[in-house]
């Protein structure tokens, strides 16, 4: 039987990224990711809903989120989900559940942001070309 672990998602960084660095020298990048959901109640009413992921980035693409994403970008993760646990300072089992980012392209800048014409970076993995959608209508969800 196949197995597939896999998550695409496009939406707002939340926060600038955050970096750790291991004993070993490897560093791991991590932000929440906004993905928001339009649709129309009962009411006819346009409503959002708005799910928050965490991320993770190791490796190479490190480099890439400490160059390019901040706080509104407008970013593209595919990964796979992993959960884990830990027992926090009371002793109680925390269950934990992120996504690990395999490719992460950036998409759009925070509004607030004026880069200088030529400076679109490229993306951190290419292991396969992520979608870019021009027309907020053309997104798949």
């Amino acid at each position: 039987m196949a197995y597939l672990n896999k998550i695409q998602l496009i939406g707002n960084c939340g926060r600038d990224p955050e970096f750790r660095q291991f004993p070993s020298g490897d560093e791991v990048a991590s932000f929440s990711l906004a993905v928001t959901k339009r649709f129309k109640n009962r009411e006819g009413e346009v409503k959002d809903f708005t799910s928050w992921f965490p991320i993770t980035v190791v490796g190479k693409s490190v480099e890439f989120v400490r160059k390019f994403i901040t706080k509104g970008a407008v970013v593209y993760v595919e990964g796979e989900s992993v959960n884990g646990s830990y027992t926090n300072a009371q002793g109680v089992k925390v269950q934990t559940n992120e996504v690990r980012a395999t490719n992460i392209q950036l998409i759009g800048r925070p509004a607030h942001e004026d880069a200088p014409a030529g400076d679109a970076p490229t993306p951190a993995h290419q292991d396969a070309p992520a979608p870019r959608y021009e027309d907020p209508n053309d997104l798949p969800f």
